[in-house]
């Protein structure tokens, strides 16, 4: 004789067993849409105006122990806002001498640097700003180098890759 199954009373989910699912459903909403921010962030094409990075005033230059030391200060005029959007959380910016010697073909050395943590700050203008580091060359050879001076940036974003 066939007899109907037995039923049993259906039982809801325990509290913690939905929200173990709303936590990872929204958790995992979350990881999307900033995956998806940080690539509309990849395609800002910030174009800054660097007007001036130059040594103001030479302090001191000297060889000691076998390395040359310069120690200098510097006049810097860019305005870094067009590199902001809105996924960009901080920017470090930093002076960097380049040169070039026998010894290596290319030297770079960072000279100041700071952080800049609002667009309203980004706008730097600078005048006798001493060096945070020293210009050094390993060996004996910055003494008649022709060192150039640039203006670098690097953008650290909220959400993406860095």
């Amino acid at each position: 004789r066939l007899s109907a199954p037995k039923t049993t009373a259906r039982t809801m989910h325990t509290v913690w067993v939905r929200t173990n699912g709303v936590f990872f459903y929204a958790s995992t909403v979350l990881m999307i849409l900033a995956c998806l921010s940080g690539l509309t962030a990849q395609f800002h094409n910030a174009q800054p105006d660097v007007k001036m990075v130059k040594m103001n005033t030479l302090t001191s230059f000297r060889n000691q122990n076998g390395l040359d030391m310069a120690l200098l200060s510097l006049d810097i005029d860019a305005d870094l806002t067009p590199v902001w959007n809105w996924n960009v959380k901080q920017l470090f910016v930093m002076v960097v001498a380049e040169y070039k010697s026998t010894s290596n073909r290319r030297n770079q050395v960072t000279i100041w640097d700071t952080i800049i943590k609002h667009k309203e700050d980004a706008h730097l203008n600078m005048r006798d700003v001493f060096v945070e580091y020293a210009l050094m060359d390993q060996y004996d050879e910055l003494r008649n180098a022709d060192v150039r001076l640039r203006l670098q940036w690097d953008v650290q974003p909220i959400t993406g890759l860095l």
